[in-house]
């Protein structure tokens, strides 16, 4: 096949990268986790496109192995070498990596923590419909609407001043704000008091407080005059602020508490001013609608610095411990001192005693928020028809004094040099910035880390980020004493990442992205309405049982420029459903033959937010039921796409549906309106075009077992071939082509056999086979099959295929084979498949207490168990499909993350 010859934008894959994977992989985390001077010099290489992802991935490595604060430890003290030739301005900004890796860490081990210290006090605001704290001339009038997408755009744009919530015409405009000034001074103090009090510091994550100690050491050594700014830039810019300013998206608001937009405002208005007041920075010309504020930071300067020297100090340091001394170790910091920052056991962990002596003690609760005046009660927080409580009982100072510059380490008082800072203790880290390294670490061996525990997708990534900047880390690192000899070594013997970067199309240079308002005429929509209404992602079908509206949403037809071009999108949707929507209603998702691709999912995060605005309450009110037919690795996706159209009981009303004749208890079985391919459907597949030798093309469905690559005709549902990943000699595919070509190990006696077969055929058929996918998504996730497969082949070696006797409802026994799939079991008589269980889809196996040859299997979509004869290996088969079940809810929970963490980015970001 000349097609296959390599040339110029190809990528080929040899088997020693995907049958060596699983040692290949090893020792490249091997490597990267010893060499913290590797990872500081790969920062400064790595495209800033990437910078995110690799910090997330980069986090998760060092963390898996134990060894996130040392690896912080180094780039902190990396960043701060840099200080004299790049300037202090440079220092932890944004967009450097340090900042990114520290955020990414905080969010893992802090997120209960936020909970506790501010989660009741942000809980109040977004459920308090009448808080508004506009104090921008420009919004006062547009925030009196409390839009909570319960209002179309039409109805919410048709507000003039009218406060709806609380019924009351607003005529003094400056009265009014003045309300909202004291209304957001009344609450930024009731923060920052809670954020400040000792018992909240005493309860706060170790290793939190330790990247915090790290930063002020750095900061006295080559920034004296900005350590407290640098060291409140980690502890609120990274930690505390991003969590104020979109509390849903760092999860510390009840899942069932939803911000509208007007408390999601108030809430960056508290941010804005906390910040300020950490980096004691006057609101200016820039922003002067918050001048009328800077009282409250300058009133709050010295609790502000009181704070973030506790913060800072080490509790466990004496005269004879130095600062932070044990986090050289590697472990995490709380785990030794016995200090749980496990973000699933941290709440327990305030009822048991600190290991120190000298901690105050920790409470045995999360308790309710404080004042200087103790507990409020919710009634006093506001007053009558929205009015505002009297201010907190400790006022806040009202005399204006100027900004002072430092003369000393932290900002002094008027006249006076500022004292020695107190956030560095007298016992500080020693270590040199340009040569920090984990000694520690040196000695680690292969035994002290186990590849399996890291997750397959980001040594995919870490692969494909390295393989890419390899030639800028050669020249970067040269006369470095660290050689890139033995990494470069290892990426040789790999070939390129199994996953491959696809950008998308960016707009052009002022151009503008699409506003969310009307539905627009004119050419372009019109063709866009045209190619949604062709393509039938969604309709409604027959009524069910009881006389209500089913509607019908196909996920594998959706497209990436569907949700790109909102406008139209608003309008076909409203054609579609919105004269039936009155009532109550069902949806069926049917989640057959879907994949959620990367850019399918940062469209939905980015799109649907706004679109959430225009629909009105009666489709989140009046969903009966959303039934996921087929529901796979994906469906979790489908939860998030449709929370923003339902009510906040959404999962009270899905239902999965594992098999589509489920569906027959609430419609009718001629009213389902599924594709009938879905009726075939089977999971975790790929719908390709076969090419052979002579340029003929056969549809087939590719599909994987855990050591072979099943060849399948959707016709006749029969395997056509089998090839073990093994046999895989070589694979090549074109940048920007779907196409996907394999060379396989052909034997003599594979040659001799198809000489005789009575159709013949060329001998190259057996050699090569060429694949056109979907898209280039579909050709890369077949390459990150075989690679995973054969990336678990080091650990799973029990046998895929079983020989049973099936006794079905009758007593009737069937010979049947039982062959395991990456998520399914499948049922074949021969060659053909009989049936097709999601792993999903099983809710139980178990052993026959009686029989040792008899299994028992219960599916959740029929109310009695199967009973399985096994022939002398029930016990193996029953170890085997309880093994592929929890690897299976393990991708699940793994994507689900995955899915969370892409939310959160996101939605943080938009916030």
């Amino acid at each position: 096949m000349e097609d296959f010859t390599p040339g110029k934008g190809t990528m080929v894959f040899r088997r020693k990268a995907w049958m060596n994977s699983f040692t290949l992989y090893r020792s490249l985390v091997e490597y990267l986790i010893t060499n913290t001077t590797f990872i500081n010099t790969l920062s400064d290489v790595i495209d800033s496109a990437e910078a995110d992802h690799f910090a997330k991935i980069i986090v998760s490595l060092y963390n898996t192995c134990g060894k996130a604060l040392p690896l912080i430890k180094s780039m902190i003290f990396n960043e701060f070498s840099k200080v004299t030739a790049e300037g202090e301005g440079s220092l932890l900004r944004g967009n450097s990596m340090v900042s990114k890796v520290e955020g990414v860490y905080v969010r893992l081990v802090g997120s209960n923590y936020l909970k506790y210290a501010i989660g009741d006090i942000l809980t109040r605001i977004a459920t308090d419909a009448s808080l508004n704290f506009e104090v921008d001339p420009r919004k006062a009038a547009s925030s009196l609407s409390n839009d909570d997408s319960d209002m179309s755009l039409a109805s919410s744009m048709s507000l003039s001043l009218y406060d709806q919530p609380s019924r009351m015409m607003v005529t003094d405009m400056g009265a009014f704000q003045e309300t909202n000034r004291k209304q957001l001074v009344y609450y930024a103090q009731l923060l920052l008091d809670r954020i400040t009090d000792p018992e909240v510091i005493a309860a706060m994550p170790r290793d939190i407080r330790a990247i915090a100690g790290y930063t002020a050491i750095a900061a006295h050594k080559h920034a004296p005059a900005n350590v407290a700014p640098l060291v409140g830039g980690f502890i609120m810019l990274r930690y505390f602020t991003p969590a104020i300013t979109c509390p849903e998206a760092s999860n510390v608001l009840a899942a069932d508490t939803a911000p509208t937009i007007r408390s999601k405002r108030n809430f960056v208005l508290l941010g804005k001013l906390l910040q300020n007041t950490s980096n004691n920075v006057l609101f200016g010309v820039k922003e002067d609608y918050m001048s009328s504020l800077n009282s409250f930071i300058t009133g709050n300067k010295e609790k502000m610095l009181t704070y973030l020297t506790q913060v800072a100090a080490d509790p466990l340091a004496d005269a004879s411990t130095p600062a932070w001394q044990d986090t050289d170790g590697g472990a995490s910091v709380a785990k030794r001192s016995g200090l749980s920052t496990s973000t699933s056991s941290f709440s327990s962990s305030f009822s048991s005693s600190s290991s120190s002596p000298s901690h105050s003690p920790s409470p045995p609760s999360f308790p309710p928020t404080t004042t200087p005046g103790g507990p409020v009660p919710r009634a006093n927080l506001i007053g009558h028809r929205g009015a505002p409580s009297p201010p907190p009982t400790s006022p806040v100072l009202e005399m204006p004094t100027p900004l002072h510059t430092a003369t000393g380490i932290l900002i002094g008082h008027r006249g006076q040099s500022a004292p020695t800072s107190p956030l560095v203790s007298s016992h500080s880290i020693s270590a040199s910035p340009s040569t920090t390294s984990l000694s520690s670490l040196a000695s680690s061996s292969s035994d002290t880390i186990d590849i399996r525990s890291f997750d397959l997708q980001d040594l995919f990534e870490l692969h494909r980020i390295l393989d890419q900047s390899s030639d800028k880390l050669v020249q970067k690192m040269r006369g470095s004493p660290v050689t890139t000899d033995e990494i470069l070594v290892i990426l040789k013997d790999l070939g390129p990442s199994p996953k491959t970067k696809r950008t998308r199309k960016q707009p052009a240079a002022g151009e503008e992205e699409p506003v969310v308002s009307e539905p627009i005429s004119g050419g372009a929509a019109e063709d866009m309405v045209q190619q949604l209404e062709r393509a039938r992602f969604l309709y409604q079908g027959p009524n069910d049982k009881e006389g209500k509206p089913v509607f019908y949403l196909i996920m594998n037809r959706i497209r990436v420029e569907f949700l790109d071009n909102v406008n139209p999108l608003v309008s076909h949707i409203f054609r579609v459903m919105d004269s039936a929507v009155n009532q109550g209603y069902n949806l069926v998702v049917d989640m057959s033959w879907a994949s959620v691709s990367t850019e399918l999912k940062r469209s939905v995060y980015t799109h649907l937010p706004k679109m959430a605005r225009i629909f009105s309450r009666k489709y989140k009110k009046n969903v009966l039921g959303i039934y996921i037919v087929h529901p796979s690795a994906y469906t979790r996706a489908v939860v998030h796409f449709m929370r923003f159209f339902t009510s906040r009981k959404l999962k009270n009303k899905i239902y999965e549906v594992y098999n589509w004749k489920e569906l027959t208890k609430t419609i009718d079985t001629d009213s389902i309106m599924l594709p009938e391919s879905s009726k075939d459907y089977i999971t975790k597949s790929y719908n390709v075009v076969k090419v052979n030798a002579k340029g003929k093309r056969q549809d087939r469905l590719v599909k994987f077992t855990s050591n072979s690559v099943l060849n399948i005709d959707p016709k006749t549902r029969r395997i056509q071939n089998e090839k073990r990943i093994e046999e895989i000699e070589e694979i090549a595919c074109k940048h920007g082509s779907p196409d996907i070509f394999m060379r396989f190990k052909v034997t003599p006696d594979e040659l001799a056999q198809k000489s005789k077969s009575l159709f013949g055929g060329s001998h190259a058929d057996l050699e090569f086979r060429r694949y056109v996918c979907n898209n280039e998504q579909e050709r890369d996730s077949i390459l990150q099959d075989i690679f995973e497969n054969a990336f678990k082949l080091n650990f799973v070696k029990a046998r895929q295929e079983y020989r049973v006797v099936k006794v079905n409802q009758a007593g009737k026994h069937q010979e049947r084979i039982f062959k395991l799939t990456c998520d399914s079991l499948l049922n074949l008589a021969d060659t053909k498949i009989q049936s097709e269980t999601s792993f999903a889809g099983i809710e139980g196996v178990t052993l026959d207490p009686h029989d040792a040859d008899v299994l028992w299997m219960k599916l959740k979509a029929e109310p009695f168990r199967r009973k399985i004869i096994c022939r002398g290996y029930a016990p193996q088969l029953f170890e085997v499909l309880s093994e592929a079940m929890l690897r299976y809810q393990q991708g699940n929970a793994y994507l689900e993350r995955e899915l969370n963490q892409d939310a959160d980015e996101l939605f943080g970001m938009k916030a």
